[in-house]
């Protein structure tokens, strides 16, 4: 992916101050086909340089790995997170016991038996056993309009498609990604917003050592379909590229409301099931539920459907005190 230069951080930073801070309201709904949904309403107060996050979220799991991702993954509850790019810290919020921990900002943890490295797949096309047949990748306006929470919109659709095989297993697949995007006019109010969103998550981002397009993330969901990646521990399946995907993506014009995106998986031969092998605990039983190919409704339901909404945007001015746990909150040692 592109490289984000300091100077252009810097640019965003000094534009985004001029424009106010950001209080913002959203939903999102995040259904993995094999364990369950995890639903989260959160309200988010933004400045270039931090933010504050509360957010209540319910997961409704299925059966017994449903049951341990709620657990150990994806938790009901109120929940709060500050983030603080100068003093380079995290403050983890648990509204139900009072309490709150604090923690450096530090690059994401890798899961148990995930790689090393894990480079693209076209800049490692020569080493994979995973040949691309056909990658499609496009972006249309419908002409369709709707309100949606006083949002004047309108759509568009994301539609990426790729054939691979595997040539040293005989498995063959396709990957499949749809997203509808309602998008409504970019006022100079919604403009300045972004601004600060995007000049917040850049800082954000390279504060953890990464280096994303947070367009791309934004609108195809790839965060959550990174985590279905890191859950396969054969590292077998194809690659988005979002560098190819972002002249597209210049197509959709204006400020998102509602990103609606599923993502299919289908493939055949190769090794049986029972043969895969699997990292152990818990990330390789979610693995193997998660990466099952063969169930009944293949193809016809997601593996990952996930939904979010836009339901509040404004500009405020934002004190120091938004940026502190709850006044009587303990903190966790």
């Amino acid at each position: 992916m592109k490289k984000i230069a300091v100077g252009l951080l810097a640019g965003f930073i000094l534009a985004g101050s001029a424009f106010g801070d950001v209080v913002k309201k959203t939903k999102s709904e995040i259904t993995f086909r094999k364990f369950g949904t995890l639903t989260t309403v959160q309200e988010e107060k933004l400045t270039v340089e931090r933010r504050a996050a509360d957010m209540e979220s319910t997961f409704k799991g299925k059966g017994l790995v449903g049951s341990l991702a709620g657990k150990a993954l994806l938790r009901s509850g109120k929940f709060g997170e500050i983030v603080d790019l100068p003093q380079s810290s995290v403050i983890n919020i648990d509204h139900k016991k009072k309490r709150y921990e604090v923690r450096p900002i530090e690059p994401p943890a890798k899961p148990s038996g995930a790689e090393e490295s894990r480079p693209g797949r076209e800049e490692q096309a020569g080493e994979s056993d995973v040949k691309i047949i056909r990658s499609e990748f496009k972006v249309e306006k419908t002409g369709e309009t709707r309100t949606i929470n006083q949002f004047n919109c309108r759509k568009y659709l994301i539609t990426w498609v790729t054939d691979w095989e595997n040539t040293k297993t005989g498995a063959k697949g396709t990957e499949s990604l749809t997203t509808d995007v309602w998008t409504t006019e970019l006022t100079p109010e919604l403009a300045a917003d972004r601004k600060v969103e995007t000049a917040f998550f850049l800082g954000y981002m390279k504060k953890m050592g990464l280096d994303r397009d947070v367009a791309a993330n934004d609108y195809l969901g790839l965060a959550w379909i990174e985590i279905l990646g890191s859950l396969d521990p054969a590292g077998g399946k194809p690659r988005l590229s979002t560098s190819k995907a972002a002249a597209e993506l210049k197509k959709i014009q204006g400020f998102p409301v509602v990103v609606d995106g599923k993502y299919f998986s289908k493939s055949e031969g190769g090794p049986a099931a029972e043969e895969e092998e699997s990292s152990g605990g818990l990330l390789g039983r979610l693995s193997k539920k998660v990466l099952d190919r063969k169930p009944k409704d293949e193809g016809e339901t997601p593996v990952l459907a996930y939904y979010t909404e836009l339901m509040e945007i404004r500009t405020v001015d934002l004190a120091a005190e938004d940026f502190e746990p709850p006044a009587g909150y303990k903190e966790k040692k």
